[in-house]
């Protein structure tokens, strides 16, 4: 602990003027700060691993039939491919109740050396399938 002697000095030669006549002013220590708390974070629990699903087979439609025939192709461009990976799936007209254009669109194959063989509409007795 250290001690501090304030003496008046004569004539009022404190710039405050305040007179201490023989005061004692004892410094006391400050205490540190605390310490930050520490936060523990409990570890995150651990994540269950899902099998991918199986891939799905393809269900065989019913032919589509109509009465009425296609509309001429359309002519596509075809913008660039995401990926060398990826394959041109080309438009086509689909029947809704009336003729309606499915544009074309890049796709990744199902499975590798997969390709695509664009549908078409046959004419049979019964109408177009």
């Amino acid at each position: 602990m250290k001690v501090y002697r304030i003496l008046a000095l004569a004539g009022g030669a404190l710039s405050f003027g305040l007179y201490l006549g023989g005061c004692t002013v004892v410094a006391r220590p400050v205490p540190p700060p605390p310490p930050p708390p520490v936060v523990v974070q409990a570890p995150a629990p651990p994540m269950a691993v899902q099998p991918p699903p199986p891939p799905m087979a393809v269900q065989p439609q019913p032919p589509m039939t109509t009465n009425v025939e296609p509309p001429p192709v359309r002519e596509e461009a075809m913008v660039p491919a995401p990926s060398p990976q990826h394959i041109w799936i080309q438009g086509h007209w689909a029947w809704n109740g009336r003729w309606v254009w499915e544009p074309g669109y890049w796709a990744m194959p199902p499975r590798p050396h997969a390709r695509w063989v664009p549908g078409h509409w046959r004419r049979q007795p019964g109408g177009y399938v």
